[in-house]
């Protein structure tokens, strides 16, 4: 007999042997073999393959009638055939009840046997058994899975073939899916359906019956909540992207809450793997609801990263709303709703929605896949922003969209937005005028009139926030391009908010405007400007307060238009004034947490602030007062980080504050203590700085803490410690650089043109200095003189440079001097000291004597220029008495 080998990806003889194959399986499910065995008799073309899963069929047909009460009920198998020995079971595992199927596949509920530990099974469909396709995805499914190991992925135990049966054992997650939690939340009876609901696991479902109530009660305590589940499941998802896995079948069904209320993804059936794509072209794979333009028209090749975040947007869409971001009633509306990216607007449907959040699922749903997050990372950092109460890097498209996006991707033509602000101003100079003249016919002009300013206003605030918002908060050097486009937004905004009526509705939209033009300024330094603009955004926002006196929001930016002017005030070291600006925030912080709806975030927002306030004391060299003050906020700290070990920030501030009190304690001989608070906070954060990736802001915290370990290692003799922690420092900071080399590499790449002069990260590269210097006082502590000079050397020039380019920040200056201290201090013990490293120190002394002049220095940056200036005497000194 010939043995016939089928290709069942050819129609033909797919159509005709797989209806054979799952009519044989519902025979055997109803226990009829004597009805199977003539199907196939009555097919005898097809009776070798039909022949070959009739074993797979015995043991699943056992399976389904054994009883199911539960793994490890005395209820026994009831058995069909006494022949057969795996009554019940796959290779290790007891096959329990079914607990989920789909297209993929069917889960069960098992015990492994050999661990005696609850698994869920996932069994390939008879009918796929001898489609080479559908065996291929399953076997991809395992494998993809097998290779991930992240918090927010299912993992796989066991991948295996047993009697035909081609199966892998994973985690059982006790819970349930996102998909069943929007079916009950929709239903509006989560809490009943939770109790009555018998096909659940024993265990309630952690988080049905929390967003039920948060929902009615909290509603911004319940969309915080639900970015913080998308969070979980873009880092899952970077996670596999690094791995070369795309999931391609991000949905709610396939995204699994455990008892702990965290998200995890299950489900790679789909999954496609660098080395290999089994998708057949032109297939549709993924669910259409929640597929990217490029996935539903079959496009493979584009597929990448950006696939996934599309499905988590519309996932997300459809957490927040109940309903799916793609609602066309039939397969080619949804086709065609699909491909032109005609989702609906989230605040449309619910305008309780944070702006925020709808920002970050529109630019997640864009339908161009370069339009949306560049990988699921960087979706990830905006979910936690917005968590953490942070500006987002993504800003709302406005009515401006198209101009703003290629003034994105072609800087040159930014300064087309430029000109589109100039013929804004315009516009509402014109609205302005309407509004002002004194002879207006009705009241309906007069309102129209004032719509049409706020129209204006809303116009420039989007090209602002779309172009130029990020670069507020960025540690990077601004382009030319930048500045001038800064320039015009902040002149722009400032005369449409000097041009507002002075009513009570248009004081907060006056101080807003006057907020963004006064950081938009400081961001330039045009510092008088910025001054001006923050003492008139605080005043309009505070005036605005009595007519809103319940908005947490209005108060939210009086507080940040205190924190921003007093950071400025700190640069320019107008210390007793930025305390006085903060302590102004202090008070509104504390009304914001009588506030209920604020939940968790306003305390978070007081520690901040008063971080700032300590920041100020250690520089004035208050040292009690810090360590006092400073314990007490991060004992806080650890309270908001324990709450919610996934926040960011709360770490953030955490090492900013550890880093602050060691210093205060290093200050009053307490060295043991502060080194050990260093080392105990940094090892903390480093878990947390794992599971994020390429976090820049925690991981330049982490290597200023291990710059302080470093400097407490050395004051203690401990040189080799003191040399490794402040190497390992110095790396923290060169892998978070946007420059791929060190300040050093930077300065040369720059020189031959192979770098560009917004490329260089300031503050960071004055962190990377100082960990230099403490390495460089370290060598020469351990006798290696070369080095020791030659790291003293780079860093007190990477701060020269600093000063060039900052020369109005004083505190550049103070770095540098830190560095130059170190110079001296390695040239005396070397005696390598050269006559140009030792003008380079009184370069830097001589501009510390420029930011003093006129003003009295704090007391520590008072000892700081007293102590360069006796390191500076005593090498003068010992030139001259050396012989020529």
């Amino acid at each position: 007999m010939i043995d016939r080998r089928y290709d069942l990806s050819r129609s033909s003889e797919r159509a005709e042997l797989l209806p054979l194959i799952e009519r044989i399986t519902d025979l055997m499910m109803a226990g009829d073999e004597d009805a199977c065995l003539e199907l196939i008799a009555a097919n005898d073309e097809y009776a070798t393959e039909l022949r070959s899963v009739l074993p797979a069929m015995r043991v699943m047909q056992k399976v389904q009638i054994a009883d199911v009460s539960g793994i490890g009920s005395e209820t026994q198998t009831v058995l069909i055939d006494s022949n057969l020995s795996l009554q019940g079971r796959l290779g290790d595992f007891q096959i329990g009840r079914e607990i989920g199927r789909g297209g993929m596949g069917v889960v069960y509920e098992a015990e492994q046997l050999s661990l005696k530990r609850r698994v869920a099974v996932k069994i390939l469909p008879f009918a796929s058994v001898l489609d080479t396709r559908q065996i291929e995805r399953f076997k991809i499914e395992a494998r993809a899975s097998a290779t991930l190991s992240h918090p927010n992925i299912v993992p796989i135990y066991f991948v295996g073939v047993d009697r035909g049966i081609h199966f892998y054992a994973m985690q059982y997650v006790e819970g349930q899916s996102l998909a069943s939690v929007i079916e009950q939340l929709r239903n509006n009876t989560a809490e009943q359906n939770i109790s009555s609901n018998k096909k659940q696991a024993e265990t309630k479902p952690i988080l049905q019956a929390e967003l039920s109530t948060l929902r009615s009660n909290r509603p911004q305590d319940y969309f915080r909540t639900l970015a913080k589940l998308a969070f979980e499941v873009a880092n899952g998802l970077q996670h596999a992207h690094e791995h070369g896995i795309i999931h391609r079948d991000i949905k709610p069904s396939n995204l699994l809450l455990d008892a702990s209320g965290a998200c995890l993804i299950t489900d790679f059936g789909l999954a496609r793997l660098d080395d290999g794509n089994v998708t057949m072209s032109g297939d549709i794979v993924g669910t259409l609801r929640y597929a990217p333009p490029e996935q539903v028209v079959g496009k493979h090749d584009e597929l990448n990263q950006r696939a996934d975040v599309y499905s988590l947007g519309a996932t997300l869409f459809e957490l927040l709303t109940l309903q799916p971001a793609m609602d066309a009633p039939n397969r080619e509306a949804l086709l065609q709703q699909v491909t032109q990216g005609r989702s609906r607007s989230l605040r449309s449907i619910n305008g309780q929605i944070p702006r925020d959040l709808e920002i970050i699922v529109q630019k997640a749903m864009e339908p161009d896949a370069q339009d949306r997050y560049e990988s699921a990372a960087a979706m990830a950092d905006d979910l936690q922003r917005f968590c953490d109460n942070q500006p987002l890097l993504s800003q709302r498209p406005g009515i401006l969209k198209k101009c703003s996006r290629a003034a994105r991707r072609h800087p040159k033509s930014m300064l087309s937005a430029v000109a589109l602000l100039a013929v804004l101003l315009v516009g509402s100079s014109t609205a302005t005028l309407a509004i002002n003249r004194a002879r207006l016919e009705t009241v309906r002009q007069r309102d129209e009139s004032r719509a049409n300013l706020r129209l204006a206003v809303t116009a420039v605030d989007d090209v602002y926030r779309e172009i130029a918002s990020d670069w507020i908060t960025q540690d990077r050097n601004l382009s030319d391009v930048q500045i001038h486009f800064l320039i015009r937004s902040a002149d722009t905004l400032t005369e449409i908010a000097s041009r507002y009526p002075d009513e009570p509705e248009f004081l907060e939209d006056a101080g807003l405007a006057h907020l963004h033009a006064a950081k938009a300024n400081a961001r330039i330094q045009r510092f008088d400007l910025a001054e001006a603009g923050y003492q008139k955004a605080r005043n309009y926002l505070a005036r605005a307060i009595p007519e809103q006196s319940t908005s947490p929001n209005l108060r939210e930016s009086l507080v940040t238009a205190h924190y921003y002017w007093a950071v400025m005030l700190s640069e320019k070291w107008q210390f007793d004034k930025a305390k006085e600006v903060l302590n102004e925030a202090v008070v509104q912080c504390r009304e914001l947490l009588l506030l209920e709806e604020r939940g968790e975030r306003d305390p978070l927002t007081l520690v901040q602030v008063e971080t700032e306030i300590l920041r100020i004391e250690a520089v004035q060299g208050k040292h009690d007062v810090v360590v006092q003050q400073g314990t007490r906020l991060l004992s806080q700290a650890r309270d908001l980080i324990d709450a919610e070990p996934r926040r960011t920030l709360p770490r953030q501030t955490q090492l900013q504050l550890a880093r602050l009190v060691s210093e205060s304690l290093r200050a009053q001989g307490k060295i043991d203590e502060a080194g050990q608070l260093c080392d105990n906070v940094m090892r903390e954060a480093e878990s947390q700085l794992q599971d994020k990736h390429d976090f820049r802001p925690i991981a330049r915290a982490v290597a200023a803490v291990q710059t302080e370990l470093a400097r407490c290692q050395l004051a203690l003799g401990k040189y080799e410690s003191a040399e490794v922690n402040s190497r390992l420092a110095m790396k923290r900071y060169r892998d978070s650089f946007v420059f791929d080399g060190t300040p050093k590499e930077f300065s040369f790449a720059y020189m031959e043109g192979k770098a560009t002069h917004d490329q260089m990260e300031p503050n960071a590269y004055a962190g990377y200095a100082a960990a230099q210097a403490v390495l460089a006082e370290s060598c020469c502590s351990l006798h290696k003189n070369e080095d020791s000079l030659a790291q003293a050397d780079e860093a007190t020039r990477s701060c020269v440079a600093l000063i060039g380019l900052f020369p109005n920040l004083p505190r550049y200056a103070a770095e540098a001097a830190n560095c130059a201290i170190a110079l001296l201090d390695v040239g005396a013990a070397t005696k390598r000291l050269s006559e140009s490293q030792i003008k380079l120190c009184g370069y830097i002394a001589s501009e510390l004597d420029k930011h003093r002049a006129g003003q009295e220095l704090p007391q520590s940056l008072e000892d700081l220029k007293t102590e360069l200036g006796q390191k500076l005497t005593e090498v003068s000194e010992r030139s001259t008495a050396e012989p020529k």
